[in-house]
């Protein structure tokens, strides 16, 4: 009888620390996935942060490009508004000289 006592004691301690250490090892799984996750969207986020400023470096180049484009068109409608000019004057000439 005393010997089933001391099973049935030693069975329980063993359920105890088995399932203590279940727990550790699971508890140990969840903080090493919940560090993987955090890290992959740490990364995640790292990655968000430079494609938003290689957006933004290609924006600030495309509006110098386009300030460009602009001072050339306005030098082009001058150009074209002197050489309407000139070919005005050209046809009075030469419906004077008729």
């Amino acid at each position: 009888m005393q010997l089933n006592i001391l099973i049935t004691c030693v069975a329980a301690v063993c359920g105890i620390i088995f399932g203590y250490i279940t727990m550790q090892a699971r508890i140990k799984g969840e903080s090493k996935q919940s560090g993987i996750e955090a890290g992959q969207l740490k990364a995640d986020i790292d990655y968000i942060k430079r494609s938003s400023d290689t957006t933004l470096l290609e924006i600030r180049c495309l509006n110098n490009t386009v300030s460009n484009h602009a001072d050339r068109l306005a030098r082009v409608e001058e150009s074209t508004k002197q050489a309407h000019l000139r070919i005005n004057e050209i046809r009075e000439d030469l419906v004077k000289d008729a």
